[in-house]
């Protein structure tokens, strides 16, 4: 007999759902909840679920874990859902209608005409309907919970059809939802079957009672908001939609319905313990008897390692479920770690009283153990360091949208640049992401679906302590928990973000215990919340505290280990002083502090196209959504498309697990300290260099490091010492590069590197004679002072107090001279629009963009007999601000051309917090595109971001050296540069050099378009190339992007600053560019 019930049936049954309080189902048998029922005549409208927090799940099915039922053993292992002939996917195209609220859907939408289509999954935002909002912590809608809008709220209505096939007559079938946003309604052939709330776990229900033989109906109808949106205030694009998987199954009237298998290490950490507990339920309506479960366990290499028969209860009710369990100790067990991510795969098989298999699943299980013992967090009795990122899902097209091939990218990228960590923030992830962060090793904070920012933060309102929100937060824990107890790569559970502290969190964190006591927990939420007030729970967590303030933590509580949920805010140009957080966690002086989740993974910019078909990425503000956090949700290590930035190279760096240190470098002694937790260092190949300013003298390679994890050993790098030359430095530079291919990196791929100085004596160059320079001609009048050599003429303007005019072998090669400059175009952590009180509002208040010479003054001194003049300006920097700067610029021009330039600039602007830098530009032709330096490369750097970016000769284009954050901002700067050149592709152009160490930059736009720009497709090409060649920047920041926590020692607060360089054309076809570095002008000494 076929399970599928008569059309009167159906509607008898459907009617009986919609009026009766008795099938709203509530998962917490030990609360008494209130129960509502839909006609209740309290309710406004027809249907007011979703503004009732009490209600979050009508007619679902119980939480499990991740599962796919397979017809036996053999199909479940191949691990591939598509080849289970109980399981249909509902991807693809779905017919789909746009309301503007809820208020305008018929009765019985599902029978209308004038459907369009939309893609299943997907945010109908994204797909033409409605608008995406970005906010970071405000509401897109007036706060008063549990209410939310009714006549502006968006609404997407969906319709599919699918066909039952006939072998699953006599079978209990499902449909799944791995994630629909944010409240929605389920019928199938018109019939209501349920409702859902909870965003980011499955909805599940069971559909026997609803469906007919062949063609079957699904409608569904999802709203915007609803109760459950003040429990999901994350910092993210607001977004709606079916966007995560919709899947039937089916399994026999006796069926596993769920297991735990707990699967840790004992005391000695080398043999495996599987607490396992499966749950078989009996859906018809008679007594179940003599079912067996079959266990079967496989080593990593396909290895039996044991099979078991469970012998279930002798009878099973009707409608009831039994659970069985099984203790397993596994000898001399393969342990599963981020380094080391040993899989088992189980297999769990239902068979009937014939002993035929009739239902199978299958997972791959990881044995390892988290816990926390004398105040560490312990991975496999180690202590490990959490080199962890916050990652949100994110497509720059898609939304909410990703694919296993995003996924696999975000993995490989994160491996390669040394994180071992993820904090799902702040919610859990589709169900793929973590059986792949099982199998390529990562370690997961998994993360409840809870953040109710605005109204804890400004409204003062603790939604946890809400008795009508308590069961929906402990909803969200419990599915967390449910879902995903299986998976290795889980070693923390958290219970959510930024919601305060109340009694409903508490209790969460209670009935998770209940679940899975083998991982500790973590939240973050405090009262009072103050940068130094300890968080409840297993670790204290405190976002963006600054190096002082985790010692202080750590020495205030002693029995907790400190892992910060949140730091190294990396908005545009940021992720400064990050080097210091590391020198702190890796000292062994303080073992408990243990590491962090850097904030965060990926700018969350959304795909647009400006009028004229150029692509950016947009932000807050873009769609026309009010109200809007602007480019807050920018602050990623890659942009959307991944492609890394500059700051995740310093990230690798400083995070990197293998460090180089000098013991007698002179003779090429030093230790290789291996950071690993878990592996031998004999998977890489040492390639070392000696370097001679930029130039490789000797190379070799020291192809086995058989170095066990956390140790250190002595090695000896066998170069021979170089014949010292005057002027040249001398450096080993280390490269680690894999042997073999890897899951996420080929061989020969760079994991770790370091530079050493050798410490030999600088020997001097020897000085120029300037009586050999051939004699000048100096001339003034009221407008110009002139000087001219035997290839060369320069002109100062004495109105502007700049070059007008450099002629070089009878070209004009200046588009603009050479001008003090204090101005940086502002980056994220200078301040924005968002935040008060910042650097950039300080510069802006006071004009230092617009800052002019003033009261200019001109002294000439001959030098040398006619062969160098010396013409000494000095003024103020100023503008129609009482704000101004001193200072003077000696140039000192030379009977070759080489001009010094020796810059003192007087700040007495006690009030200001920082000037942001230091220095002269110049505009030069567009041609001199060609750009080469000696110093730190090849990607930028900033004097507290440079740890990554090594001494060396490196050249590009100028275009190069342009990083375009999506706010536009100052990027491309390189630090600790002794000379570079601009060239054209005759390689006439100039040179600057200097025996102190400088900063320089090249661009295309100018200073003030990348100032005032919002959006890439509006910093433009001005036609000339600007060169900065700066004493400094102050450093870029990264402890936050809202306070002003640049450290001390990068702000530019001096009253005096002095500093000098020279620069010449020339041509390098007729020069040798070695010759001319070679000369040391008495002025330099």
């Amino acid at each position: 007999m076929k399970k599928f019930l008569h059309p009167v049936i159906l509607i008898l049954l459907s009617l009986l759902l919609t009026i009766s309080p008795s099938l709203i189902t509530y998962k917490f048998q030990w609360q008494n909840s209130r129960a509502i029922a839909m006609n209740d005549p309290n309710y406004l409208t027809q249907e007011l679920e979703w503004q009732n927090p009490q209600i979050f799940g009508i007619n679902k099915e119980p939480d499990h874990a991740t599962l796919i039922p397979f017809s036996n053993e053999q199909d479940a292992l191949t691990f591939d859902r598509s080849k289970s002939k109980n399981f249909i996917l509902l991807n693809g195209e779905w017919d789909f209608q746009f309301k503007e609220s809820p208020l305008q859907v018929n009765k019985d939408f599902y029978n209308t005409k004038s459907w369009k289509k939309i893609e299943v999954p997907s945010n109908w935002q994204l797909k033409g309907y409605g608008k995406p909002i970005y906010t970071n912590i405000k509401h897109p809608f007036p706060t008063n919970p549990p209410y939310v809008p009714e006549d502006k709220n968006e609404t997407g209505l969906y319709r599919k059809e699918f066909f039952l096939p006939t072998e699953w007559n006599n079978k209990e079938i499902f449909i799944h939802f791995d994630g629909v946003q944010s409240a929605f309604y389920l019928w199938v052939n018109g019939n209501k079957v349920g409702y859902s709330e909870g965003s980011m776990t499955p909805a599940e229900f069971k559909l026997n009672p609803y469906l007919q033989e062949g063609k079957n109906q699904i409608s569904v109808k999802v709203i915007r908001w609803s109760d459950a949106s003040y429990l999901e205030d994350q910092d993210f694009w607001r977004l709606s939609g079916i966007y995560r998987d919709v899947y039937l199954f089916a399994t026999p009237q006796v069926a596993i319905r769920d297991f735990f298998a707990k699967s840790t290490l004992d005391s000695s950490y080398q043999n495996g313990v599987l607490n396992l507990e499966i749950d078989v339920n009996n859906y018809i309506q008679k007594t179940a008897s003599k079912y067996v479960v079959k266990v079967n366990l496989y080593a990593p290499n396909n290895q039996i390692v044991f099979s078991e028969r469970i012998n279930l209860p002798k009878k099973i009710a009707s409608q009831s479920e039994a659970r069985v369990s099984l203790n397993k100790i596994i000898d001399s067990v393969k342990p599963w770690s981020d380094e080391q991510p040993h899989l088992y795969k189980l297999t769990l098989t239902l068979l009937n009283n014939k002993g035929e298999e009739i239902n199978a699943i299958s997972s791959k299980i990881g044995f390892r153990t988290t816990e926390i013992k004398n105040g560490q967090f312990l991975l496999n009795g180690v202590p490990v360091l959490i080199k962890g990122v916050n990652r949100h899902e994110f497509d720059p097209d898609n939304g909410r949208v990703v694919t296993k091939e995003d996924m696999i990218r975000d993995i490989k990228l994160l491996k390669q640049n040394n994180f071992n960590a993820v904090r799902t923030s702040h919610y859990p992830n589709v169900p793929l992401w973590y059986e792949l962060c099982d199998e390529y090793g990562i370690y997961l904070m998994d993360e409840a679906n809870v953040e109710s920012h605005e109204l804890w933060k400004w409204k003062n309102i603790i939604l946890a302590n809400n008795p009508e929100y308590y069961n929906s937060f402990i909803d969200r824990g419990i599915s967390m928990v449910e879902r995903d107890k299986n998976h290795p790569s889980i070693i923390i559970w958290s219970l959510g973000n930024e919601a305060g502290i109340g009694k409903a969190i508490r209790n969460m964190a209670n009935e998770m215990k209940q679940i899975d006591d083998s991982r500790p927990i973590h939240y973050e939420g405090r009262f009072p919340y103050k940068m130094r007030s300890l968080p409840e729970f297993d670790f204290i967590s405190n976002m963006y505290v600054g190096v002082e303030d985790m010692i202080y933590l750590t020495e205030k509580d002693p029995t907790r280990p400190v892992i910060l949920s949140e730091y190294s805010h990396s908005m545009g140009n940021s992720t400064g002083n990050f080097y210091k957080y590391w020198d702190l966690i890796e000292n062994p002086k303080y073992p408990r502090i243990q590491g962090g989740f850097i904030w965060d993974w990926v700018d969350q910019g959304l795909r647009k196209t400006t009028e004229d078909g150029v692509e950016y990425f947009a932000y807050g503000g873009d769609f026309g959504d009010i109200p809007n956090d602007k480019n807050f949700c920018i602050n990623g290590l890659v942009l959307p498309d991944r492609i890394p930035s500059p700051d995740l190279l310093e990230v690798k760096k400083v995070q990197d697990f293998i460090d180089v240190i000098p013991k007698d470098i002179k003779v090429g002694k030093v230790k290789i300290k291996n950071k690993y937790h878990f592996t031998n260092l004999n998977f890489v190949t040492l390639k070392w260099a000696l370097i001679e300013n930029g130039t490789i003298l000797q190379t070799s390679e020291i192809p086995n490091l058989n170095i066990p994890a956390l140790s250190e050993q002595a090695i000896n790098i066998p170069f021979s010492q170089p014949t010292l030359k005057p002027g040249k430095e001398y450096w080993l530079n280390f490269s680690f590069q894999l042997k073999e291919d890897t899951p996420w990196a080929n061989k020969g791929f760079e994991i770790a590197k370091d530079q050493l100085k050798l410490p030999y004596n600088k020997i001097p160059q020897p000085l120029v004679n300037v009586m050999n320079f051939d004699e000048i001609e100096v001339k003034e009048n009221n407008q110009n002072i002139s000087v001219e050599g035997i290839d060369f003429a320069i002109t100062l303007d004495k109105a502007q107090g700049i070059f007008n005019s450099w002629v070089y072998q009878g070209k004009e090669m200046l588009a603009r001279g050479l001008k003090l400059n204090l101005w940086r175009a502002p980056i994220d952590n200078d301040g924005s629009e968002i935040f008060d009180g910042m650097y950039a509002a300080q510069w802006y208040d006071n004009a230092l963009d617009k800052m002019d010479y003033k009261n200019l003054t001109y002294q000439i001194k001959k030098l040398y007999g006619n062969r160098a003049v010396k013409i000494t300006v000095k003024g103020t920097l100023g503008s129609d601000k009482p704000m101004k700067f001193h200072f003077f610029t000696n140039y000192t021009i030379f009977g070759d051309g080489e001009v010094f330039v020796d810059n003192t600039v007087i700040n007495d602007n006690n009030e200001l917090m920082s000037i942001p830098r230091i220095g002269m530009n110049m505009i030069v032709p567009k041609e001199m595109d060609n750009f080469q330096w000696y110093g730190r490369g090849i990607h930028q750097s900033y004097q507290d971001k440079k740890q990554s970016a090594f001494i060396g000769v490196y050249s590009n284009q100028v275009t190069d050296n342009y990083w375009a954050y999506i706010k536009p901002q100052e990027n491309g700067n390189k630090t600790d540069v002794r000379w570079a050149t601009l060239t054209n592709d005759n390689r006439v152009g100039f040179l600057t050099n200097t025996q102190e160490k400088i900063n320089v930059s090249a661009h295309h736009y100018s200073l003030e378009n990348l100032t005032n720009a919002k959006h890439t497709y509006e910093v433009k090409d001005s036609g000339n190339i600007t060169f900065n060649i700066d004493y400094k920047q102050m450093g870029v920041g990264g402890d936050d992007s809202w306070s002003p926590r640049i450290h001390q020692e990068f702000l530019l607060k001096d009253k005096y600053y002095r500093y000098s360089f020279t620069i010449r054309p020339i041509d390098l076809k007729s020069q040798s560019l070695e010759k001319l570095l070679e000369k040391n002008l008495p002025f330099l000494r």
